[in-house]
């Protein structure tokens, strides 16, 4: 009884949310313990990075400017580029700079360009969704929400499928990238059929290839170096505050364009993490809590080799799935259901020793 008693008990803290914060932790540790894996994906990074805003000696850079990057990537014939940008206010160098951009997005033919969901605070939350305008856009291939949502510690591990309820029926922009890059002809895995997916992220910043922004237009890079690449162009800079907390970089500082590189990567490949539901722990929180319960009773003299043991099979069966399967079974609720149902039927038999 005691021993179902805490199962139930923790069961209970798990449908709650309680236990999450303790799980995306040990989720976290996942990756860290199966170490990174290279990128397989044709994915690069046009980087803007310090060196790049002191060579050029502006930020923002000018339309225009950003209009001769795509031409020089162009000519090298990629598969898909992606500005991790928002162009939605019209450029404060004139119409003209805003025209020199359109054009060079419509010549090349596949650029997606980003859009970005804001949050208006007040008694009312209001939701906005910010996107290029249109002399920008209108020769887009697409346009992709760049917003990345975040779970209750703040930590970047999911990416949306599925356009949000305020999202102007937008696809996210890995999601974006990715279909155009199957357009082009690129092998690829069955999109699943899910809201949303937990990334499988490859490992921490700089991870994929980054290329310097200034280097790129300057001519130091070949066109070709670009030829069947996704080519994605975005801030790797703190100045931009677009970095996050992922699993490989829990203190932050990865680049929200390597995110999304991230996210074109798992789509790709079709290796997603799946997870297994909350409920399914909460089911075997107290399965283990009621099996731990009756081996007590049965074995007075093992319960410190039944803790051992049945700790090793929650840890070892977590890290094996996740390292191997590509499965994410949260560990937190069986691990405190079975020291809370060991602890339990010891005081349990203890009270009842003192009874007698």
């Amino acid at each position: 009884m005691a021993g179902l008693a805490s199962g139930v008990l923790v069961a209970g803290l798990v449908m709650a949310g309680a236990l999450e914060p303790t799980e995306l932790a040990l989720y976290d540790r996942l990756f860290e313990l199966r170490g990174p894996h290279g990128p397989r994906a044709p994915i690069v990074i046009i980087s803007i990075d310090e060196a790049s805003i002191i060579e050029l000696n502006r930020w923002p850079f000018p339309r225009a400017t950003h209009a001769r990057l795509i031409e020089r990537v162009s000519a090298g014939g990629p598969l898909a580029i992606g500005f991790d940008l928002v162009f939605d206010a019209p450029s404060l160098r004139g119409p003209d700079d805003d025209a020199a951009l359109g054009d060079a997005v419509a010549r090349a033919g596949n650029v997606v360009l980003a859009a970005a969901r804001t949050q208006t605070r007040g008694v009312v939350p209001r939701i906005d969704v910010s996107v290029p305008i249109q002399a920008v856009r209108a020769g887009a291939a697409s346009v992709g929400l760049a917003a990345l949502p975040d779970d209750v510690d703040g930590h970047v591990r999911r990416s949306l499928l599925v356009p949000p309820k305020h999202g102007m029926a937008l696809p996210a922009l890995g999601v974006a990238l990715d279909r155009l890059a199957r357009d082009a002809r690129l092998p690829a895995a069955p999109v699943p059929l899910t809201p949303d997916l937990l990334i499988n992220f490859r490992g921490g910043p700089r991870s994929y290839r980054w290329f310097s922004y200034y280097r790129v237009l300057n001519g130091d890079v070949r066109p070709e170096t670009f030829r069947g690449k996704i080519v994605l162009v975005g801030a790797t800079t703190d100045i931009a505050h677009d970095v996050y907390q992922t699993p490989f970089a829990r203190a932050g500082g990865m680049p929200g364009v390597e995110v999304h590189a991230n996210i074109i990567e798992t789509l790709i490949h079709g290796n997603r993490i799946r997870e297994v539901p909350a409920l399914v722990g909460a089911v075997g929180a107290v399965a283990l809590a009621l099996l731990v319960g009756i081996l007590v009773a049965v074995r007075p003299g093992a319960m410190v080799p039944i803790a051992v043991l049945g700790l090793v099979a929650i840890v070892g069966g977590t890290v094996a799935s996740f390292a191997f399967l590509d499965i994410w079974m949260r560990q937190a609720g069986p691990v405190a259901a079975l020291e809370l149902s060991v602890v339990a039927c010891i005081v349990a038999e203890q009270t009842r020793g003192r009874a007698l």
